[in-house]
């Protein structure tokens, strides 16, 4: 699980835009910590908050994040719904 993400992240940084990365693992990378620290995770609203942009930005992320980080994890045929 450690390479998809680790690739993941270097392309994030290619990319010039590591808000992406970030916003996965705030959301669902480290489920112990969350934004009450107690676990709960954070919600699309903290992560704008948190990395001062729209709802719909961080929604954005996690739709784009899906699509990549299931290629990484599973390869392009693993993404084919047919």
């Amino acid at each position: 699980m450690d390479k998809p993400l680790k690739t993941y992240k270097q392309l994030c940084e290619q990319d010039g835009n590591e808000r992406p990365y970030n916003v996965i693992m705030r959301k669902y990378g480290d489920p112990g910590k969350g934004a009450d620290g107690r676990g709960k995770p954070y919600t699309n609203e903290q992560l704008a908050n948190l990395f001062d942009c729209s709802n719909e930005t961080i929604k954005r992320d996690i739709r784009s994040s899906y699509s990549k980080l299931a290629i990484l994890f599973f390869g392009v045929n693993g993404t084919d719904n047919g």
